[in-house]
C-alpha cells in the first residue's frame, strides 16, 4: 500500500496537482508529463496497438495488448502489480476506447497520451 501512494503523490507533483485523485482518474497527458510519469515507480505503459505496429516502435518499457484481440479485457484484468497505467496507441482513439476496461481492471491512476505514438514520436 506504501507504494501506492508513494506512485499516486510522485504522479501529482508532476501534473502540479494539489488534491488526491478518486480511484479510475483519467488525465491526458502531453509528451513532457507522460516521459516524466513514465520514470516514476509502480507505472505500467501500455500500448494498445497491434503487434506488427508495436514492432515498427513504441515507447521503451511499454507492454504490448492489442485493443482489437478477442481477450483484450481478460488479459488487462489478468495485469498485477501496478497502480497506475499510461496508455496510448497510434492517435488516442484505441487508448480512449480502452479507458473503461483499464478503470474495471483497478487502476487508481490512468494518463491517455494526447496524440497517440504519432505525436510522441515526432522529435
Amino acid at each position: 500500500m506504501r507504494a501506492y501512494y508513494k506512485s499516486l503523490f510522485f504522479s501529482l507533483w508532476i501534473l502540479g496537482c494539489t488534491s488526491v485523485t478518486e480511484p479510475g482518474e483519467v488525465y491526458v497527458l502531453d509528451k513532457s508529463k507522460f516521459d516524466k510519469i513514465r520514470q516514476s515507480p509502480n507505472v505500467l505503459i501500455l500500448d494498445v496497438r497491434t503487434l506488427d505496429e508495436y514492432k515498427a516502435g513504441h515507447i521503451p518499457g511499454a507492454v504490448n495488448i492489442d485493443f482489437y484481440s478477442d481477450d483484450f479485457e481478460q488479459k488487462v484484468k489478468q495485469i498485477r502489480g501496478y497502480d497506475s497505467v499510461l496508455v496510448y496507441c497510434a492517435s488516442g482513439r484505441r487508448s480512449t476506447a480502452s479507458i473503461d476496461v483499464l478503470k474495471k481492471a483497478g487502476f487508481s491512476y490512468i494518463g491517455n497520451l494526447d496524440g497517440g505514438y504519432n505525436k510522441w514520436s515526432r522529435r
